[in-house]
């Protein structure tokens, strides 16, 4: 289910007429001055969005509100699936991923090898039945997504799942979150309403700097992955020096558990872990503990000339679940 694909004849707005996202924060006042602008220099595909940042840091706001009342949207502040290209067609507690791409400049000073995280995906969700037209949240119903984007000046790939690191004032894992709103027919992504990417604690080192979006998309995963252990995953792959980079976040509580990178030229779901290489340097030990629990591979050692998509699986040692990220090898 695309949610966006930049790839019409104007940049996206919502119901008020505004940019679908913006670059503003909540309030007007928290990120930068920006730009926004259609681009085919640069795509996953057809085009993609161009977000021209002249001063402050990255936050792009995704806000679906439609005070204006437009007949398109139901609602002042409704769901993010009513912006999808086909809103009719959305299948209610089906879908277990939100995947985009996003591609930041080499100036980003965002990304870590230390277990940290740079960039935040903010999400908020709110009771479906009989939803609340005056607001975006149920209970509390604010999260974050801590992401490790790498700035290599590829396009990333971010999946994430209905496990976020950490709800708003909360200091705990809340693990998977199939139903945040206790609905058992609508699941976290029926029920997500704004979200956001942000970098609270960076900013490029130089303006004005591009970063450029593309592709969101909803979908069920066809296998079952390791959702509890690997989660908020990004993969970026730079052919100039062969180098491929993927991080994710690990359990919080398991510091001492280390992870298994293994790599195929094919669906290793289909073929199983055995049928997988071991990765170059691929077990790697948690560098940080507790909430510093980003996990990096990073590596130009693997054979990907002449390939077309290397698919990167990462388990943890004390468990027989993995997940999976397939990476094109020859986008632009």
């Amino acid at each position: 289910m695309v949610l966006q694909n930049f790839n019409g004849t104007a940049v996206p707005v919502n119901g008020d007429g505004d940019g679908y996202p913006n670059e503003m924060g909540p309030y007007g006042s928290e990120g930068g001055h920006a730009t926004l602008s259609l681009d085919s220099s640069t795509a996953v595909s057809g085009t993609s969005l161009r977000l021209h940042l002249t001063d402050g840091r990255l936050y792009a706001q995704f806000n679906p509100y439609n005070y204006a009342g437009n007949p398109a949207y139901p609602s002042p502040r409704g769901f993010a699936h009513d912006y999808a290209l086909s809103p009719a067609a959305w299948q209610f507690n089906t879908y277990d991923r939100l995947t985009l791409w996003i591609k930041v400049p080499t100036s980003d000073t965002s990304f870590v090898s230390n277990g940290s995280h740079g960039t935040e995906f903010g999400t908020y969700v709110k009771t479906v039945t009989n939803a609340d037209p005056t607001t975006d949240e149920t209970n509390n119903g604010h999260y974050y997504h801590e992401l490790n984007l790498p700035n290599t000046g590829t396009w990333v790939q971010v999946v994430v799942n209905m496990h976020p690191d950490h709800q708003r004032s909360v200091n705990a894992d809340p693990g998977i979150l199939a139903h945040p709103t206790g609905e058992s027919a609508y699941n976290y992504f029926d029920a997500l309403t704004r979200f956001y990417v942000d970098e609270p604690y960076a900013s490029p080192s130089a303006y004005p700097a591009d970063y450029y979006f593309d592709d969101i998309q909803f979908s069920k995963s066809a296998y079952q992955e390791n959702d509890r252990q690997v989660y908020s995953v990004a993969a970026s792959y730079r052919a100039s020096d062969n180098r491929l980079v993927v991080t994710w976040n690990r359990d919080m509580a398991e510091d001492t558990v280390q992870d298994e990178v293994r790599y195929s030229f094919s669906d290793i779901h289909a073929g199983g872990w055995a049928s997988a290489t071991a990765a170059p340097n691929g077990v790697l030990t948690p560098p940080g503990s507790g909430g510093y629990n980003g996990m990096v591979y990073d590596s130009t050692a693997l054979p990907l000339a002449g390939h077309s998509v290397v698919y990167i699986a990462i388990k943890p040692q004390n468990s027989s679940l993995f997940t999976q990220v397939a990476v094109p090898l020859n986008l632009n």
